[in-house]
Protein backbone atom coordinates (compact mmCIF):
# COMPACT_ATOMS: atom_id res chain seq x y z
CA UNK A 1 0.00 0.00 0.00
CA UNK A 2 1.32 3.62 -0.56
CA UNK A 3 2.09 6.02 1.87
CA UNK A 4 0.45 9.00 1.85
CA UNK A 5 3.05 11.04 0.79
CA UNK A 6 3.94 8.97 -2.17
CA UNK A 7 0.20 9.41 -3.30
CA UNK A 8 1.06 12.88 -5.47
CA UNK A 9 4.10 11.93 -6.95
CA UNK A 10 2.93 8.80 -8.26
CA UNK A 11 -0.20 10.60 -9.61
CA UNK A 12 1.36 13.57 -11.11
CA UNK A 13 4.05 10.47 -13.11
CA UNK A 14 0.91 8.73 -13.74
CA UNK A 15 -0.82 12.04 -15.23
CA UNK A 16 2.92 12.31 -17.31
CA UNK A 17 2.33 8.84 -18.70
CA UNK A 18 -0.54 9.54 -19.87
CA UNK A 19 0.30 12.21 -21.99
CA UNK A 20 3.26 10.91 -23.47
CA UNK A 21 4.31 8.05 -25.59
CA UNK A 22 5.43 5.08 -23.78
CA UNK A 23 9.45 5.74 -22.69
CA UNK A 24 11.38 7.56 -20.60
CA UNK A 25 9.60 10.59 -18.83
CA UNK A 26 11.34 14.00 -17.80
CA UNK A 27 10.04 15.51 -14.39
CA UNK A 28 11.96 18.74 -14.08
CA UNK A 29 9.43 20.43 -11.55
CA UNK A 30 9.80 18.14 -8.86
CA UNK A 31 13.26 19.58 -7.06
CA UNK A 32 15.48 22.23 -7.10
CA UNK A 33 18.17 22.01 -9.09
CA UNK A 34 18.08 18.86 -10.20
CA UNK A 35 16.74 17.16 -13.34
CA UNK A 36 14.94 13.99 -13.04
CA UNK A 37 13.68 11.42 -15.66
CA UNK A 38 11.80 7.93 -14.97
CA UNK A 39 13.78 5.39 -16.35
CA UNK A 40 11.36 2.75 -18.29
CA UNK A 41 12.69 -0.66 -18.38
CA UNK A 42 13.03 -2.15 -21.70
CA UNK A 43 10.35 -4.86 -22.66
CA UNK A 44 12.82 -7.41 -23.44
CA UNK A 45 14.13 -10.31 -21.67
CA UNK A 46 17.27 -9.12 -23.00
CA UNK A 47 21.16 -9.84 -21.30
CA UNK A 48 21.72 -6.70 -19.64
CA UNK A 49 25.62 -5.89 -18.38
CA UNK A 50 24.86 -4.29 -14.93
CA UNK A 51 25.35 -0.54 -14.28
CA UNK A 52 27.35 -0.89 -11.46
CA UNK A 53 30.52 -2.02 -13.24
CA UNK A 54 29.71 -1.06 -16.72
CA UNK A 55 28.62 2.23 -16.52
CA UNK A 56 26.04 1.29 -19.71
CA UNK A 57 22.37 1.91 -19.17
CA UNK A 58 19.68 -0.63 -20.92
CA UNK A 59 19.14 1.79 -23.25
CA UNK A 60 22.70 2.37 -24.32
CA UNK A 61 22.97 -1.52 -24.50
CA UNK A 62 19.88 -1.51 -26.93
CA UNK A 63 20.79 1.20 -28.78
CA UNK A 64 24.35 0.26 -29.79
CA UNK A 65 26.17 -2.44 -32.14
CA UNK A 66 29.29 -2.63 -29.26
CA UNK A 67 31.35 -0.71 -27.38
CA UNK A 68 34.35 -0.45 -26.00
CA UNK A 69 34.36 1.03 -22.71
CA UNK A 70 36.92 1.43 -19.78
CA UNK A 71 35.81 2.78 -16.56
CA UNK A 72 37.66 3.56 -12.65
CA UNK A 73 34.76 1.27 -10.43
CA UNK A 74 34.98 2.15 -6.74
CA UNK A 75 31.68 0.49 -4.90
CA UNK A 76 30.84 1.56 -1.19
CA UNK A 77 28.01 -0.98 0.55
CA UNK A 78 29.14 0.03 3.66
CA UNK A 79 30.95 -2.68 4.76
CA UNK A 80 34.49 -1.77 2.81
CA UNK A 81 35.39 -0.43 -0.24
CA UNK A 82 36.00 -2.02 -3.12
CA UNK A 83 37.89 -0.48 -6.45
CA UNK A 84 39.15 -1.85 -9.83
CA UNK A 85 39.54 -0.41 -13.47
CA UNK A 86 37.56 -2.45 -16.59
CA UNK A 87 37.91 -2.07 -19.58
CA UNK A 88 35.51 -4.23 -22.38
CA UNK A 89 35.14 -4.59 -26.30
CA UNK A 90 32.32 -6.18 -27.73
CA UNK A 91 30.92 -5.66 -31.00
CA UNK A 92 27.70 -7.72 -31.67
CA UNK A 93 26.78 -9.88 -34.86
CA UNK A 94 22.88 -8.32 -35.37
CA UNK A 95 22.56 -11.41 -37.92
CA UNK A 96 22.99 -14.14 -34.87
CA UNK A 97 20.94 -13.18 -32.22
CA UNK A 98 20.84 -15.02 -29.54
CA UNK A 99 17.41 -17.00 -28.44
CA UNK A 100 16.74 -18.70 -25.29
CA UNK A 101 13.57 -20.40 -24.26
CA UNK A 102 12.19 -16.48 -23.10
CA UNK A 103 13.04 -14.88 -26.07
CA UNK A 104 15.90 -12.78 -27.67
CA UNK A 105 18.63 -12.58 -25.01
CA UNK A 106 21.20 -10.53 -26.88
CA UNK A 107 23.65 -11.28 -30.39
CA UNK A 108 26.39 -13.15 -30.65
CA UNK A 109 30.01 -11.38 -30.74
CA UNK A 110 32.38 -10.86 -33.23
CA UNK A 111 35.65 -12.74 -33.19
CA UNK A 112 37.61 -9.41 -33.67
CA UNK A 113 41.30 -10.36 -33.60
CA UNK A 114 43.91 -8.24 -31.91
CA UNK A 115 42.80 -5.47 -29.90
CA UNK A 116 45.14 -2.83 -28.06
CA UNK A 117 44.61 -0.72 -25.29
CA UNK A 118 47.16 2.19 -25.21
CA UNK A 119 49.43 -1.06 -26.93
CA UNK A 120 48.65 -3.42 -24.82
CA UNK A 121 46.43 -6.50 -26.12
CA UNK A 122 43.19 -7.51 -24.63
CA UNK A 123 42.49 -10.85 -23.56
CA UNK A 124 39.69 -12.56 -25.81
CA UNK A 125 36.87 -14.83 -23.80
CA UNK A 126 33.87 -16.12 -24.30
CA UNK A 127 30.69 -13.84 -24.71
CA UNK A 128 28.41 -14.79 -21.66
CA UNK A 129 24.85 -14.25 -22.30
CA UNK A 130 22.63 -14.50 -19.28
CA UNK A 131 18.47 -15.65 -19.71
CA UNK A 132 16.49 -16.20 -17.11
CA UNK A 133 17.11 -20.04 -16.88
CA UNK A 134 20.30 -20.22 -18.72
CA UNK A 135 23.47 -18.74 -19.23
CA UNK A 136 24.66 -19.18 -23.35
CA UNK A 137 28.08 -18.83 -24.95
CA UNK A 138 27.99 -16.60 -27.91
CA UNK A 139 30.78 -15.61 -29.53
CA UNK A 140 33.27 -13.02 -28.21
CA UNK A 141 34.09 -10.41 -26.02
CA UNK A 142 37.23 -8.78 -24.91
CA UNK A 143 38.58 -7.94 -21.52
CA UNK A 144 41.76 -5.99 -19.98
CA UNK A 145 44.07 -8.13 -18.51
CA UNK A 146 45.07 -7.42 -14.91
CA UNK A 147 47.80 -4.89 -15.35
CA UNK A 148 45.08 -2.71 -16.63
CA UNK A 149 45.04 0.46 -14.54
CA UNK A 150 42.72 3.58 -15.51
CA UNK A 151 44.56 6.76 -15.41
CA UNK A 152 42.37 9.61 -15.01
CA UNK A 153 43.57 12.93 -17.83
CA UNK A 154 45.47 10.09 -19.58
CA UNK A 155 44.14 10.22 -23.31
CA UNK A 156 43.58 5.97 -24.67
CA UNK A 157 43.72 4.60 -27.79
CA UNK A 158 41.57 1.56 -29.06
CA UNK A 159 43.35 -0.05 -32.03
CA UNK A 160 40.80 -3.08 -33.81
CA UNK A 161 42.14 -4.67 -36.71
CA UNK A 162 39.26 -5.69 -37.56
CA UNK A 163 37.69 -2.76 -38.06
CA UNK A 164 40.82 -0.73 -39.43
CA UNK A 165 41.33 2.85 -38.92
CA UNK A 166 44.30 5.00 -37.11
CA UNK A 167 42.56 4.13 -33.67
CA UNK A 168 39.70 5.55 -31.62
CA UNK A 169 40.55 8.00 -28.74
CA UNK A 170 39.36 9.24 -25.74
CA UNK A 171 39.89 10.90 -22.33
CA UNK A 172 39.69 9.64 -19.28
CA UNK A 173 37.81 11.42 -16.93
CA UNK A 174 38.72 12.95 -13.41
CA UNK A 175 37.77 10.34 -10.82
CA UNK A 176 34.70 11.17 -8.88
CA UNK A 177 34.44 10.67 -4.92
CA UNK A 178 31.18 10.98 -3.34
CA UNK A 179 31.32 12.25 0.34
CA UNK A 180 27.72 11.81 1.06
CA UNK A 181 25.47 9.45 1.62
CA UNK A 182 27.85 7.06 3.09
CA UNK A 183 27.48 3.19 1.87
CA UNK A 184 24.97 1.72 4.38
CA UNK A 185 23.12 4.24 5.21
CA UNK A 186 19.21 4.13 5.65
CA UNK A 187 17.28 7.08 3.88
CA UNK A 188 14.09 8.00 5.06
CA UNK A 189 11.71 8.74 2.19
CA UNK A 190 10.36 11.55 4.06
CA UNK A 191 13.49 13.73 4.55
CA UNK A 192 15.74 15.64 1.63
CA UNK A 193 18.20 13.35 0.46
CA UNK A 194 21.75 15.48 0.64
CA UNK A 195 23.76 13.99 -2.51
CA UNK A 196 27.59 15.20 -2.21
CA UNK A 197 30.83 14.39 -3.97
CA UNK A 198 34.06 16.22 -6.19
CA UNK A 199 33.03 18.46 -8.23
CA UNK A 200 35.14 18.41 -11.33
CA UNK A 201 32.76 18.20 -14.79
CA UNK A 202 29.55 17.11 -14.81
CA UNK A 203 28.33 14.18 -13.34
CA UNK A 204 24.79 12.17 -13.33
CA UNK A 205 23.70 9.93 -11.03
CA UNK A 206 21.47 6.23 -11.78
CA UNK A 207 18.83 5.41 -8.86
CA UNK A 208 18.54 1.17 -9.22
CA UNK A 209 16.37 -0.53 -7.25
CA UNK A 210 18.79 -3.84 -5.95
CA UNK A 211 16.12 -7.00 -7.01
CA UNK A 212 16.25 -10.74 -4.83
CA UNK A 213 18.38 -12.12 -7.10
CA UNK A 214 21.25 -8.89 -6.87
CA UNK A 215 20.89 -7.10 -10.43
CA UNK A 216 20.05 -3.19 -9.90
CA UNK A 217 17.33 -1.98 -11.99
CA UNK A 218 17.61 1.73 -13.21
CA UNK A 219 14.59 3.69 -12.40
CA UNK A 220 15.69 7.37 -12.02
CA UNK A 221 18.41 9.56 -14.13
CA UNK A 222 19.43 12.81 -12.14
CA UNK A 223 21.12 15.32 -13.78
CA UNK A 224 22.41 18.01 -10.83
CA UNK A 225 22.65 21.28 -12.09
CA UNK A 226 25.41 22.15 -9.24
CA UNK A 227 28.90 21.13 -9.49
CA UNK A 228 29.25 19.16 -6.03
CA UNK A 229 25.88 18.91 -4.60
CA UNK A 230 22.15 18.39 -4.83
CA UNK A 231 19.57 17.83 -2.78
CA UNK A 232 16.86 15.03 -3.61
CA UNK A 233 13.77 16.10 -2.87
CA UNK A 234 10.77 13.53 -0.76
CA UNK A 235 8.47 13.97 -3.58
CA UNK A 236 11.25 12.47 -5.91
CA UNK A 237 11.98 9.70 -3.16
CA UNK A 238 7.99 8.95 -3.28
CA UNK A 239 8.40 7.74 -6.73
CA UNK A 240 10.55 4.94 -5.19
CA UNK A 241 7.66 3.03 -4.61
CA UNK A 242 9.13 0.15 -2.76
CA UNK A 243 11.22 0.07 0.25
CA UNK A 244 14.50 -1.94 -0.19
CA UNK A 245 18.18 -1.79 -1.30
CA UNK A 246 19.18 0.94 -4.02
CA UNK A 247 22.20 1.39 -5.78
CA UNK A 248 23.10 4.93 -6.12
CA UNK A 249 25.62 5.05 -9.51
CA UNK A 250 27.46 8.53 -9.56
CA UNK A 251 28.95 8.64 -12.68
CA UNK A 252 31.35 11.18 -14.75
CA UNK A 253 31.45 10.13 -18.48
CA UNK A 254 33.21 11.23 -21.79
CA UNK A 255 31.45 9.75 -24.51
CA UNK A 256 32.06 9.25 -28.20
CA UNK A 257 30.15 7.36 -31.95
CA UNK A 258 32.29 5.52 -33.59
CA UNK A 259 30.33 4.32 -37.45
CA UNK A 260 31.62 1.03 -38.40
CA UNK A 261 31.11 0.36 -42.75
CA UNK A 262 32.68 -2.62 -43.31
CA UNK A 263 32.06 -5.59 -45.30
CA UNK A 264 31.49 -8.24 -42.59
CA UNK A 265 29.93 -5.44 -40.17
CA UNK A 266 28.35 -2.33 -39.73
CA UNK A 267 26.77 -0.16 -37.43
CA UNK A 268 27.27 2.28 -34.63
CA UNK A 269 29.54 1.49 -31.67
CA UNK A 270 29.79 3.71 -28.24
CA UNK A 271 33.26 4.20 -27.10
CA UNK A 272 32.91 5.26 -23.57
CA UNK A 273 35.77 6.41 -20.42
CA UNK A 274 34.49 6.45 -17.19
CA UNK A 275 34.64 7.00 -13.60
CA UNK A 276 32.20 5.59 -11.41
CA UNK A 277 31.45 5.76 -7.49
CA UNK A 278 28.81 3.32 -5.98
CA UNK A 279 26.51 3.84 -3.10
CA UNK A 280 24.74 1.07 -1.43
CA UNK A 281 21.67 2.83 0.93
CA UNK A 282 18.35 1.60 2.56
CA UNK A 283 15.76 2.97 1.74
CA UNK A 284 12.71 3.49 4.52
Amino acid sequence: MLKPQQILPVLLLAGLLACEPPGEIQIRQYASGIDVTSLVEPDTVFGFSPIDSSALLPRDQIGFDGSLVLNSVRHDGGDGILQFSFAKAFIGDMERPVIGTAGHLGFHGFHLGTILLNGIPLIERPHLVPGIDQVVVAGFEYVAGPVFTYLPGTTYTWSVDSIGGSGVTIEAPEIIEVSAPAGGSIISRDEPLHLEWSSEGEVVIIVSHVTRIGRPRPMLHLRPWHDGYAVVSPKILGLLTADGTYLLTFLRANREELAIDRPFMNGTLLVQAASVHNIIVQLR
